[in-house]
């Protein structure tokens, strides 16, 4: 195999796991709700919380934004009723008049998140991740991936099955200790179709 060949290829993969790690993390690697906990709850720990609050991401900040706006409290800085659709980022963005309701809606957010188990988007994008491997497989191979089963350790393997590990055990080592992953895998291979060239 050429080099060019060869780092196209790697190129590919390389595209492939960034994706699905947008998918599913945040940009210092930690899963998204871990990372809102953690923003939510320094806010509330910090002697001070409106400098935090300065420093939200966007995705933390709308949660914080939908706690403010759920808030049933009337603010001298509020707008006449009906004039906004949501109160919560204009709430934030005066938070400095109110910094005590800030604590109160980080409470409230850290309450409404979810617990992080994975859920169903993490689970579609690794699906998707998956199933961008087993049409590489079958690009590289000329065969469809299959399922082998071990009996004697009682788990799936074969070279598919290993390929996709490899390719996780990098970029979300998380993964594929999950518990599901043996589905996951499973489910794409049995709905495997190659895809017209």
């Amino acid at each position: 195999m050429a080099p060019a060949e060869l780092a196209d290829r790697a190129a590919w993969l390389e595209d492939r796991a960034r994706l699905y790690l947008i998918f599913t993390h945040d940009a210092d690697g930690s899963p998204r709700i871990a990372c809102q906990r953690a923003a939510l709850t320094e806010l509330l720990e910090s002697p001070d919380p409106l400098a935090v609050l300065e420093r939200l991401d966007d995705a933390t900040r709308l949660t914080l934004a939908k706690a403010a706006d759920a808030d049933s409290r009337e603010f001298p800085s509020d707008p006449p009723r009906g004039v906004v659709k949501s109160l919560g980022y204009i709430r934030l963005r005066k938070a400095e008049r109110h910094p005590g309701a800030v604590c109160d809606w980080a409470r409230d957010a850290l309450a409404r998140l979810p617990s992080d188990r994975g859920g169903r988007p993490r689970r579609d994008a690794l699906r998707w991740f998956v199933e961008a491997l087993a049409h590489f497989y079958y690009r590289e191979t000329g065969k469809p991936p299959k399922r082998s089963y071990d009996p004697k350790n009682k788990r799936d393997c074969g070279r598919f099955h290993e390929l996709v590990l490899a390719a996780l055990l990098p970029i979300d080592p998380e993964a594929v200790r999950m518990s599901n992953m043996g589905h996951i895998i499973r489910e794409v291979i049995e709905g495997f179709t190659p895809a017209s060239e």
